[in-house]
């Protein structure tokens, strides 16, 4: 909390601070979401007992290619209304985008427990891996914005009158 506090609320906050504080936020909730997916997945599949059936081409390159068309969405939806100065903002972009980026988690779930191919689970992997980095420099650019109003809005040293 006291770290919240010191975000929302800090006089002196810089982009280290911040970016710090964000990318925190991030991969606390990119993780949650990956093991809730992952655990989900393990339980639904004990659940159901026995062998997973043939793997099914289609549904695999279905995962894939869905996982590929969240990232545009992804990267419009979090940048939306984060301005320049509004900590809150930028938090709430922060969060928007972890939950949206580890969507893939959930499809390499179901891919997992539906026994599909090795190509489908490396690709979905891959997807995931690179959706978390875009995530990591989301944060930093949304700590970037954060932290830019305030740098702005102090006055800047007045030019000293010349003698004469």
């Amino acid at each position: 909390m006291k770290l919240l506090r010191l975000y929302l609320h800090g006089k002196q906050l810089n982009v280290a601070q911040a970016n710090m504080f964000l990318r925190l936020v991030f991969v606390v909730v990119f993780m949650g979401q990956l093991v809730l997916a992952m655990l989900t997945g393990l339980l639904l599949r004990l659940a159901a007992g026995g062998a997973a059936a043939a793997p099914n081409p289609v549904l695999g390159w279905v995962l894939v290619l869905i996982s590929l068309l969240n990232l545009p969405l992804v990267l419009f939806l979090s940048s939306r209304g984060v301005r320049a100065g509004d900590r809150q903002a930028a938090l709430s972009g922060t969060l928007l985008a972890a939950v949206l980026l580890s969507t893939p988690a959930w499809f390499l779930s179901l891919a997992l427990i539906t026994g599909q191919q090795l190509l489908h689970l490396a690709l979905l992997l891959g997807i995931l891996l690179l959706q978390y980095g875009i995530g990591m420099f989301l944060a930093l650019r949304f700590a970037r914005l954060a932290v830019s109003a305030a740098k702005e809005s102090q006055p800047a040293a007045e030019p000293e009158p010349e003698a004469g």
